[in-house]
């Protein structure tokens, strides 16, 4: 009995902090364990630099190929910008199409710099979904 509840408590837990679509953390699990890291950057005195992504134009996208390509491509995007950064950076889906990156001991200066190379890299790929082929922008600040 006890064995069902610990794992209807890590799946009731995987709904609530993660991303059915992409798999990675959604607005509140962000907001939790970028809390985390701030509160550890503070104490440790060492910067921290957060990217916000919004991909260009995906509404557009989704009204002319449908909600089940624009759901893959967001799969392939996260994928893309997961293999970009570090394994202990935090990344998370804010919202449809906005996305949240966090990056501990990165100055702004370096996050400037790691944001163009990816709005570049994802500028760059051509991702085939079902029978379509298609690129996407993107703006980070």
């Amino acid at each position: 009995m006890e064995r069902r509840w610990i794992e209807a408590h890590e799946e009731w837990r995987q709904i609530a902090l993660y991303d059915p679509i992409t798999g990675i953390l959604n607005r509140r699990g962000f907001l939790e364990q970028c809390s985390r890291e701030l509160s550890r950057a503070a104490r440790n005195r060492y910067p921290v630099c957060l990217l916000m992504i919004d991909f260009d134009h995906f509404k557009k996208m989704n009204d002319t190929y449908g909600h089940q390509i624009g759901d893959k491509l967001l799969e392939r995007l996260t994928e893309e910008i997961r293999d970009a950064v570090r394994p202990y950076d935090c990344l998370g889906r804010f919202g449809g199409d906005e996305f949240v990156i966090c990056l501990p001991q990165v100055a702004l200066e370096s996050g400037i710099e790691i944001a163009e190379r990816l709005r570049r890299r994802v500028e760059k790929q051509q991702f085939p979904i079902l029978e379509h082929i298609l690129g996407v922008t993107m703006s980070i600040g």
